[in-house]
């Protein structure tokens, strides 16, 4: 098996434009020397639940945890972090990758687009547990309704450590769809709605989707 992938999440607020984008001019090269790349890229969003603020979100894949933590603690990120600091306030996580977290992801539908021809999108979890009896029960159908629409789950509950900020979510979960428009469809549609008042009821979430990053 594959060593587990690290990801990098973070939710910048913007509060200097001119600061922030001189930070964004230069913080590419640095990911890349560090064998990382952008999985989201400030792309639009949407809250589908919950009361967090989400601001700009900006998502990285690296080989492991370990190498997300080497490029944010290297002297050269550090002095580009300097930069962002002058023009956002930030909360960022490392994150574990769950190898094996859910069900291979199904066939598209007829009509969907070819992989690789639109960017593909997110689902930001946090979730705090109040009944996990009821919990589990949600969490035994939805890895099948994710799967049926050509979704996985990059990150389950796994291991995650907070860089910056005061975001520590309970339980956190990353979820990759080959689009936005099918993780639209997926999250509005009849058979994840039943198992998201089901998840309501046992738990609290804030839950955001994101376009992914072009390249």
């Amino acid at each position: 098996m594959s060593a587990a992938r690290g990801f990098m999440l973070a939710d910048s607020a913007v509060f200097d434009q001119a600061e922030y984008d001189a930070y964004r001019a230069v913080v590419a090269p640095s990911v890349e020397r560090h064998g990382g790349t952008f999985i989201i890229r400030g792309g639009r969003f949407q809250r589908l639940e919950g009361d967090r603020e989400w601001h700009r979100l900006v998502g990285l894949e690296f080989a492991s945890i370990d190498t997300a933590r080497g490029w944010y603690r290297s002297e050269e990120y550090q002095a580009l972090k300097a930069q962002r600091l002058k023009g956002a306030r930030t909360d960022m996580l490392l994150v574990e990758e769950t190898p094996g977290a859910g069900l291979p992801p199904a066939a598209l539908p007829s009509g969907a687009p070819a992989p690789g021809t639109v960017p593909p999108a997110y689902l930001i979890v946090d979730v705090e547990i109040h009944d996990l009896d009821t919990f589990r029960q949600y969490s035994a159908g939805s890895p099948i309704a994710i799967a049926g629409a050509g979704g996985r789950y990059l990150s389950r509950g796994g291991p995650y450590e907070v860089a910056e900020g005061t975001w520590q979510p309970g339980r956190l979960v990353l979820v990759e769809f080959p689009s936005w428009d099918v993780l639209q469809s997926w999250y509005f549609g009849d058979e994840y709605q039943a198992l998201a008042r089901l998840r309501q009821s046992c738990a609290t979430t804030h839950l955001v989707a994101v376009e992914g990053h072009a390249g």
